[in-house]
């Protein structure tokens, strides 16, 4: 058996193709529809962003004692920053002047206690010296020589500080987060 090859004429010139319809022009294929992604990046940056504003709340007691100026930021929105030393009283507090060598010196003791019923740390204290006007015109730090307190338990402290001023009337004595 032999095929012919089918003859075609060529459609005649004078013949124009239809008017393309709006829309029409879309591609012959259809494309595979694409898989949906899970936007990873946006899931990350979210998680990232939680994980920053649970940071702050709650380790803004950390936050507040290298930077102290962010505790009026807390306060502002609303989030307490807990009082350096909450819970402990401070017992027996006597100063005392005194020389060493020819040099004036102050000497501030007393006891810290903790009456609550949870282990609580022991911040540093802060000694204030003011004048007759109630000015501040001395202040120093200085750490107990225990870290942490349990329910019940007290601590002695004590702190020499040469060449107080002599404008010096009172002390206040306070814990401080520096």
């Amino acid at each position: 058996m032999a095929f012919e090859e089918p003859v075609i004429d060529p459609p005649p010139e004078d013949i124009e193709p239809p008017p393309l319809r709006a829309g029409s022009n879309l591609p012959a294929l259809r494309r595979r529809p694409e898989k949906k992604r899970l936007p990873v990046g946006w899931i990350l940056l979210g998680l990232f962003i939680v994980a920053v504003v649970a940071g702050g709340v709650f380790g803004r007691g950390i936050i507040v004692s290298a930077w102290p100026p962010s505790a009026r930021l807390y306060e502002l929105v609303g989030l307490p920053v807990p009082v350096p030393g909450a819970g402990l009283v401070l017992h027996d507090v006597a100063t005392e002047r005194m020389s060493q060598g020819g040099v004036p010196v102050l000497v501030v003791t007393g006891t810290i206690a903790n009456p609550t019923q949870e282990v609580k740390n022991v911040p540093k204290l802060r000694v204030s010296l003011r004048d007759g006007r109630r000015r501040e015109v001395q202040s120093w730090v200085f750490a107990a020589d225990t870290a942490k307190l349990v329910p019940g338990e007290f601590v002695k402290f004590g702190s020499e500080f040469a060449n107080p001023s002599t404008e010096a009337v009172d002390l206040t004595l306070t814990f401080t987060h520096e």
